[in-house]
């Protein structure tokens, strides 16, 4: 498990059962939680982070739950065109 006071990324998918974890994977259960999401390019994914962070936080009246934020890479994300191709920030409130 990565260290919890250090920042990390997790790359996954969805399955319905994690069972035969290959071997140097992790299975992470994401409990259900209320989200802001947010619509981006991965070409605007850091000024999206920090326009959360630094503008909509504060003003939001929400606070930052304690949970896994994450980004969504839809059917609607083009891998071909990935700095244009819409993906999502999930950020979780409270």
């Amino acid at each position: 498990m990565p260290n919890p006071d250090e920042p990390w990324y997790l790359a996954g998918f969805g399955v319905s059962e994690a069972t035969d974890v290959p071997p140097g994977m992790m299975s992470l259960t994401v409990p259900a939680q209320k989200y802001a999401v947010f619509a981006c390019t991965l070409g605007e994914l850091s000024q999206t982070y920090r326009h959360i962070s630094e503008e909509w936080q504060p003003q939001s009246g929400y606070e930052r739950a304690e949970a896994p934020d994450f980004e969504l890479y839809g059917e609607d994300f083009d891998p071909m065109d990935a700095q244009h191709g819409k993906m999502y920030v999930y950020w979780p409130i409270r």
